[in-house]
């Protein structure tokens, strides 16, 4: 009957430490807000920054100006008009002295070498639970899926969920050169949704 006093005991105590926890809390709640006119400069600002962002994309759409290393094509929409020299992420070193990024190295063995995609999606399988298709039967469409997915892990590491990047043109390119659709229609960025 001891134990069970003692239970109750140390039960209470967790109660009475959660209750004087949730009072240090409540005393945030009564913070000051922002005030309507930062609201608006900060919206205004942001709202800015985005007509750039449209316009610099509009500017890119069906031409390839913005292209550094050559490998870049013409691109339908202007998010989709990205080089690999713009990307911060990409440094020198992943660059191998190359002028493009899928000229390197390290990007055949980690982004077109089909054994590495094969565990890929082996590993995606056991982690995440996406399907698996039978080795003999592994579509192009797969492959292409782990070969971007390769890339933004070995170029930004992990993003997390929603948190999606876009992959340069010529990066995109290659590896749909690698491994073609038969109609030649490719799913194309989309956002992510964030929670």
């Amino acid at each position: 009957m001891k134990a069970y006093s003692t239970e109750s005991e140390s039960d209470q105590e967790g109660i009475e430490e959660m209750d004087n926890l949730l009072q240090d809390l409540a005393s945030y709640q009564f913070e000051p807000e922002e005030t309507s006119d930062e609201n608006e400069s900060s919206e205004s600002e942001d709202d800015s920054d985005e007509d750039e962002e449209e316009d610099i994309q509009e500017e890119r759409r069906g031409n390839t100006n913005w292209c550094k290393c050559s490998s870049c094509k013409r691109e339908l929409r202007g998010i989709d008009s990205l080089c690999c020299t713009e990307v911060a992420a990409i440094n020198e070193e992943k660059f191998e002295g190359k002028k493009c990024i899928t000229e390197a190295e390290e990007f055949g063995l980690l982004c077109c070498n089909k054994a590495v995609l094969k565990n890929v999606l082996v590993g995606l399988h056991e982690t995440c639970g996406d399907p698996l298709e039978k080795d003999s039967e592994i579509k192009n469409r797969s492959l292409r899926f782990a070969a971007y997915k390769q890339f933004i892990w070995w170029i930004f590491q992990q993003l997390g969920k929603g948190n999606r990047r876009v992959i340069p043109s010529c990066v995109v390119w290659h590896i749909r050169k690698r491994f073609p659709e038969a109609g030649g229609q490719y799913v194309r960025f989309k956002e992510g949704e964030r929670d």
